[in-house]
């Protein structure tokens, strides 16, 4: 039985979750967030990880899946974006 898949750790030690794909993105907290499909795993454990989280390479294969325009539109409804004073 699996364990849930939970926020990646660049750790050496710590357990590693291989993506199957990436579903979508958004723009949440001023960062870039996926939506991920995580191998051996039901859809019930899809979970949104920072960009900076997750290889490079399918990162860049999904965004020329998706032939993206360049602008990330789509904000998460619980995140406020960020005021500088």
């Amino acid at each position: 039985m699996h364990t849930n898949p939970g926020p990646v750790d660049n750790d050496a030690a710590a357990p590693r979750y291989e993506l199957e794909h990436i579903i979508k993105h958004r723009f949440c907290k001023d960062k870039s967030q996926f939506l991920i499909k995580w191998l051996g795993y039901g859809h019930q454990h899809n979970s949104w990880q920072d960009q900076e989280d997750i290889d490079p390479e399918a990162v860049k294969a999904y965004w020329e899946s998706t032939k993206w325009s360049g602008n990330l539109q789509k904000r998460c409804r619980n995140c406020v974006p960020n005021r500088h004073v």
